[in-house]
């Protein structure tokens, strides 16, 4: 059996087309499964004036049910197990025996679908989720985001007298509200999509999607393109029921306005897409509209209007903002606060500017671009462009670093110097723009948590966390071998330089906070917690510990690895307190004792050999993403593993921990360099 079942409305929100759907499968899912009605299959469909599902499969009735009913203790006597049985409408002869009490066996044959069906689905559309519903009009019994105007629900080809929201269900629809206003009979449940879009609605929402870049690139001329990112198209798609696309023109004068905060203006503000040329946006635009129009100018008229309001505001702050420098527009920053007893954001860009310049020498930047780029970084924060536009802060800052003269190098560092904007999105594509962005985190970092505003459980009212994650993938993406402790006290010294107190418990605090981010990256990689352990306590720095996770695993896919590391764990276990030396050859009593001290340089060769192998083979990359070994290690990895024939017949062989200090000591020697060497790749014994 095939059920159809839409609930029609008016125009929902765009955000909640996509919610209602998720949440219609959901719900009828569950609730099909609470009344022992398995399916087949389901499918969705949504637009802004209808939710929609089409469950195929259904049984006729509901799956029999046997099920066992304990009662009351044989001890409680017969008369307790007649009332037992009486209020289930059993006889006592139905009842047995066991285990001391009274059960009974219930047959459930289930009722027919059809008859379960109407409450069901009444059900679903009382309770489906949203973040807001509201009672419209007379309707008491049921509340929904919108008002809902008409109800579907076919069985086969039947009608379900489904009750809700003082209507009745029938098989009349509507199709779209303009180009199709009278309403029509669905005949099938399979005739709906065909049905649906001869009255100019497409059901499907991956089809609609479709439907909208195809018209939009239609729309367009010779040598022209759209640009758009999957937001907008997801936006309008729950907007329209049938997508139609017109080509409309903006004053050319707009132009003078940087292309991301055209851009900006009408994906964000008007959804419409902006038109590309060969190397930057024309003065064109692609809207979709819901609606065919004999005359387009008349709505076009309406799309420009619009439009031309928001780009002449635009224009105006740009015009306003170039009759100052960034540095003049930097001294503005004094009037922004920042953070109560971290000063105003003037307060914060001097200490940006000092700080970028510190850890431009120590990372290899060029310390000419990261002076001059430092300098005005954050800048275009007290512009009126930004205010309008605070997505674009960088961007900003860029277009008015070119407008003014500046280089392109450093134009372009002010840009990439605000990446990461969110914890996931897209690390800046330079060194120099990596030393402002990691500079404007660190800053943040220490200074909060030298003030007592860490995190603590859920609570992150600033957002140190999502900076943590930033700083820690630029750390590793740029390959930062400083140690961490390192850069937080460059931080420390500037906060020291304009009198304020960084203590060296909030930088303990805040280093391990920083690793535990750190290893929630790593984790949520693939890479397991153990060999995250284990690789941490062998670096200082987030680039060297990612590449020792990534050469653990590599390791672990070798045979002898999980005996190799039991060996090792013992080795380390019993020298854990011994300083390594030299061995004394000729203490030796056992060839195996000799065979382990011939191989220990070997060992130590072979293990930095590996080490630099495995650097080289996993360049820095940004730990958000996965990386594979891009060299062989195959040798290098076989080297290393020869120890553990040695070490195993070491173990069998000798005693260790024995009453001669002189033997005992040489031996814990020898087990000690086992141990340093080792760990210069990881501390095995913590897996």
């Amino acid at each position: 059996m095939i059920l159809l079942f839409e609930i029609g409305t008016e125009e929902l929100p765009a955000f909640y087309v996509d919610e209602g759907r998720e949440g219609l499968e959901a719900l009828l899912s569950e609730r099909l499964k609470q009344a022992r009605l398995g399916f087949e299959t389901i499918e969705l469909f949504s637009t802004p004036r209808r939710l929609a599902a089409r469950v195929s499969g259904l049984p006729e009735r509901q799956e029999r049910q046997v099920t066992e009913r304990r009662g009351p203790s044989v001890k409680a006597g017969e008369k307790a197990a007649q009332g037992f049985a009486g209020s289930i409408g059993k006889t006592l002869s139905d009842l047995t025996e066991k285990d001391g009490y009274y059960y009974v066996t219930l047959t459930d044959e289930g009722k027919s679908t059809a008859e379960l069906l109407p409450d069901l689905l009444a059900n679903v559309v009382r309770d489906l989720p949203a973040k807001r519903k509201m009672r419209w009009g007379a309707v008491e019994d049921c509340q929904f985001v919108r008002p809902v105007q008409w109800l579907v629900a076919l069985l086969d080809n039947e009608v379900l007298p489904v009750q809700v929201a003082g209507l009745t269900a029938s098989r009349t629809t509507k199709g779209h509200r303009f180009m199709a206003p009278t309403p029509f009979d669905i005949e099938t449940a399979a005739s709906y999509e065909k049905q649906l879009e001869e009255a100019f609605v497409i059901a499907d929402q991956q089809k609609r999607y479709d439907a909208v870049i195809e018209a939009a690139k239609g729309a367009l001329e010779v040598g022209q393109s759209l640009e758009w990112h999957d937001d907008l198209v997801s936006e309008i798609v729950n907007l329209v029921e049938y997508p139609t696309a017109y080509l409309g023109r903006f004053d050319e004068k707009y132009l003078k306005l940087p292309d991301e905060v055209l851009a900006e203006t009408m994906m964000v503000h008007q959804r419409y897409f902006p038109v590309k040329g060969e190397k930057r946006l024309v003065n064109g635009f692609v809207v979709i509209s819901n609606n065919r129009v004999p005359d387009v100018s008349v709505p076009m008229k309406g799309y420009v209007q619009v439009l031309d309001g928001r780009l002449s505001d635009a224009l105006f702050f740009w015009n306003n903002d170039t009759q100052k420098t960034l540095l003049e527009h930097r001294e503005r920053l004094s009037g922004m606060a920042f953070q109560k007893g971290l000063g105003n954001m003037l307060d914060k860009q001097t200490r940006l500017r000092d700080l970028s310049q510190r850890l431009a020498a120590q990372l290899g930047a060029d310390s000419g671009v990261v002076s001059q780029a430092a300098e005005v970084f954050k800048a275009d924060l007290a512009t009126q462009l930004v205010y309008e536009y605070a997505d674009l802060a960088g961007v900003v800052g860029k277009a008015y670093a070119l407008n003014e003269g500046r280089t392109p190098e450093v134009a372009d560092a002010l840009e990439q110097g605000v990446k990461p904007v969110t914890a996931e999105a897209e690390l800046p594509a330079t060194l120099a723009g990596a030393v402002l962005s990691l500079a404007d985190r660190l800053d943040t970092l220490v200074g909060f948590f030298s003030i007592g505003k860490a995190p603590s459980g859920s609570a992150d009212p600033f957002g140190l966390r999502r900076l943590g994650i930033g700083a820690v993938r630029l750390i590793a993406a740029f390959g930062i071998e400083v140690s961490l402790m390192d850069l937080l006290k460059e931080a420390a010294a500037v906060y020291a330089s304009q009198n304020i107190e960084v203590s060296e418990a909030s930088l303990t605090q805040l280093e391990t906070f920083l690793w535990e981010r750190f290893s929630g990256l790593m984790t949520s990689g693939g890479y397991s917690v153990q060999g995250v352990r284990a690789a941490r306590e062998s670096a200082s720095n987030f680039y060297a510990a990612a590449w020792r996770i990534a050469l653990l695993k590599e390791l672990a896919q070798q045979p002898e690895f999980e005996d190799l590391a039991t060996l090792y764990k013992r080795a380390a276990n019993l020298s854990k307190d011994v300083q390594a030396s030299e061995v004394q050859l000729d203490l030796a009593e056992h060839d195996s004792e000799r065979a382990l001290f011939a191989a220990l340089k070997e060992l130590q060769e072979s293990s930095t050999q590996l080490e630099q192998a495995a650097k080289a083979s996993f360049p820095a990359w940004d730990i958000a993403e996965s990386t594979e070994s891009k060299l062989p290690l195959d040798s290098q990895i076989r080297q290393v593993v020869l120890i553990k024939p040695i070490l195993d017949a070491f173990f069998n062989d000798v005693m260790v921990m024995v009453e001669d200090e002189k033997l005992r000591s040489n031996r814990l020697s020898a087990l000690a360099q086992v141990r340093e060497a080792v760990q210069g790749l990881a501390h095995l014994e913590l897996l």
